[in-house]
């Protein structure tokens, strides 16, 4: 498995990069492209719908509910294994607990990890003698909101041209690579709580651990934790965002079902319900919501 650095000075056009899609899909048969933005993934793929056999062409990002996903995923694996036409463009949602093989594979500049994790889907059953994941940055990727990405970015971008002509995923890269990302970011790996919710300047790590803070100063180390604070203070997934149901297959009965529930609550049917439309949500930020829905984000 070879990575090739094809980044460059200015960065790849959205046209330059759908054309290297196309080229390596007519070439190779089936080529993934993993980029980091919703934007980016549908935009190649409506690019490249047009000038490819529709078919072929996929499209995957957390826009489309689960249930959508996996129908695709499905759809896109019955066609390698068939050995017919694949060309597919997708978030990084494609690079964790997917059994999936491409014949080739084009990832944008990311950290080291997601380069790995990307490589796992090219030629990952082996069956072509080589294969090749190419590296190309861009010219246009609103990523400031992304810290994790943007900082792994920035982090591989300078391994790549330490390690110019190198194996880009040898130990000591990834080692060089994770020494750069969490060097930077040793400040947050603790976890900062806002001065609000702990009353003062506070991290996750001392909350659940010395905690050195706590007034009971004389407590033994196992009463001295706040875990209520720290619980009000985590959240998974740091984003201020919805679950909107889609009418997707069973989706649309859901959304029916549950609009008559809530006007005659049934406690276990409503709750039955969802649970099932769990897999036909998508999560929105307040100014898509605001904008589906035709009304004023209040952000």
């Amino acid at each position: 498995m070879d990575v090739i650095n094809q980044t460059k000075v200015g960065g790849w056009s959205m046209e330059e990069i759908a054309a290297f899609a196309l080229k390596e899909f007519a070439d190779k048969g089936s080529c993934l492209v993993i980029v980091n933005t919703k934007a980016w993934a549908e935009t190649l793929y409506r690019q490249c719908a047009n000038e490819a056999n529709k078919d072929s062409v996929f499209h995957l990002s957390t826009h489309q509910c689960s249930a959508h996903r996996t129908a695709i995923f499905n759809t896109i694996k019955a066609r390698l294994k068939n050995k017919q036409p694949v060309l597919c463009f997708s978030t990084q949602l494609i690079e964790a607990g997917v059994d999936i093989d491409f014949a080739s594979v084009i990832r944008f500049l990311a950290g080291l990890d997601s380069i790995a994790q990307a490589a796992g889907r090219c030629n990952r059953n082996a069956a072509l003698d080589e294969a090749t994941v190419y590296v190309v940055n861009p010219t246009e990727e609103p990523i400031d909101q992304l810290i994790d990405i943007k900082v792994g970015k920035d982090k591989a971008e300078r391994v790549l041209r330490e390690r110019a002509g190198q194996d880009l995923l040898a130990p000591d890269a990834i080692a060089l690579y994770f020494n750069y990302y969490f060097y930077q970011r040793a400040d947050q790996m603790a976890y900062p709580v806002p001065e609000k919710i702990a009353e003062r300047p506070d991290t996750l790590l001392n909350l659940l651990s010395e905690n050195k803070l706590n007034n009971g100063i004389s407590a033994p180390l196992y009463l001295k934790q706040s875990f209520m604070t720290a619980g009000q203070a985590f959240k998974a997934i740091d984003a201020p965002t919805y679950s909107v149901i889609v009418p997707y297959e069973e989706g649309q009965a859901l959304i029916t079902e549950l609009c008559g529930l809530s006007k005659e609550f049934e406690a276990k049917a409503f709750y039955r319900c969802l649970r099932k439309a769990q897999k036909y949500s998508v999560n929105v930020f307040p100014k898509c919501l605001a904008k589906i829905s035709g009304t004023r984000c209040a952000c």
